[in-house]
């Protein structure tokens, strides 16, 4: 069991590993990204008043936020691992996407401490296949698993950010289409194997996937708000992120705990 998590951990990795080489060889420079601490509604150095944080540590709220990925994906790989009734490719699923999930707030943290625009292209990058695991992970469970399929799918998605280097919003056409098809992949297997429960988990996914992207594009309008003074949109932002994740894993869970029952009474 144990050889499954670390095999879906080496297929997450190497694949990042070489994104990064890439990157930091200066091939993707041309794409366009925000850097910087302007581009941010939290000060780099805010005043909370009651709490003191180190210079050191630029925008406390964005960079601490990102441990919740990292939560999120370790809770449901122990949980998976706990789970004895999902079978050795079903758990591959979860663990592919909950090592995407650690990965990516390491990435998104790497962003936020060092304004670099390498890991600012990462961070844009590695967003596009993150969401392609769903319409895999959707046609697994309705057709069975299709490695040629599954290998095409990411490798088209890895490619779909090249425009981005070309075309100023290629990234977020890119990011706009791969939403589209996570959500329909999701709509075709709940009408597939309709569960009563996962109607309210994809609402809410489909909600903090909007607040995700609302929160993130309105973080300076929403400064102006005591709400979001200490905590800003872009903050509450990767929260909705974090708890998206979370429940596609529940609402795939769901999925598979229906699929088991109908297996038995059979």
């Amino acid at each position: 069991m144990m050889n499954l998590v670390i095999q879906s951990l080496l297929h997450v990795l190497i694949p990042v590993i070489v994104l990064t080489v890439l990157v930091f060889k200066g091939l993707f420079d041309s794409a366009h990204t925000e850097v910087g601490y302007e581009h941010y509604a939290e000060e780099a150095n805010p005043d909370w008043g009651f709490v003191r944080f180190p210079s050191w540590l630029k925008m406390p709220g964005n960079t601490i936020v990102n441990v919740g990925y990292c939560i999120v994906g370790l809770t449901w790989i122990y949980h998976i691992i706990k789970e004895k009734q999902i079978n050795e490719r079903g758990r591959y699923m979860y663990y592919i996407f909950c090592w995407q999930a650690i990965m990516y707030g390491g990435v998104q943290y790497a962003r936020i401490s060092t304004q670099l625009h390498q890991w600012a292209i990462l961070d844009q990058w590695f967003t596009l296949p993150f969401f392609a695991w769903v319409p895999v992970w959707s046609g697994y469970l309705m057709q069975g698993w299709n490695g040629p399929m599954t290998f095409l799918t990411m490798l088209m998605s890895i490619l779909s950010y090249l425009p981005h280097t070309l075309y100023h919003r290629g990234f977020e056409i890119a990011l706009g289409i791969h939403i589209v098809f996570a959500v329909v992949s999701a709509v075709r297997i709940h009408r597939m194997y309709p569960v009563q429960a996962n109607l309210t988990v994809f609402v809410c996914a489909v909600v903090c996937c909007s607040g995700f992207v609302f929160l993130k594009l309105a973080d300076h309008y929403l400064a102006s708000f005591l709400l979001f003074r200490y905590l800003t949109g872009h903050f509450w932002s990767k929260v909705c992120d974090f708890l998206q994740i979370h429940f596609v894993c529940q609402f795939f869970f769901n999925i598979d705990k229906s699929l088991r029952s109908i297996r038995k009474e059979e």
